[in-house]
């Protein structure tokens, strides 16, 4: 879990296609892991103010994880002030 909670949090995946809204903030995408495993990429929270994503869950399908990324706080320049830890499932 420790080698994939790293590599969601510093994004270490590719995006295979994507979703995108309005503002082009990605809403969902296929991706792939370092490890070669694919995987679903969801937005469950953006930020309309910064359009960024500020949660999200993406899977990792070799493992069947999921891993939760709650939703961040940012100041008012955007810049991110607190960051929960990631949790994986099951």
């Amino acid at each position: 879990n420790t080698l994939l909670i790293g590599w969601a949090a510093s994004g270490s995946w590719t995006l295979t296609s994507a979703t995108r809204d309005t503002n082009s903030v990605v809403t969902s995408a296929t991706i792939r892991w370092p490890d070669g495993a694919t995987g679903t990429f969801t937005t469950t929270s953006n930020n309309p103010t910064f359009f960024t994503v500020d949660a999200y869950t993406v899977t990792h399908s070799a493992s069947g994880k999921t891993l939760t990324q709650s939703a961040v706080t940012r100041n008012s320049n955007g810049d991110i002030t607190a960051q929960p830890d990631i949790s994986v499932s099951p």
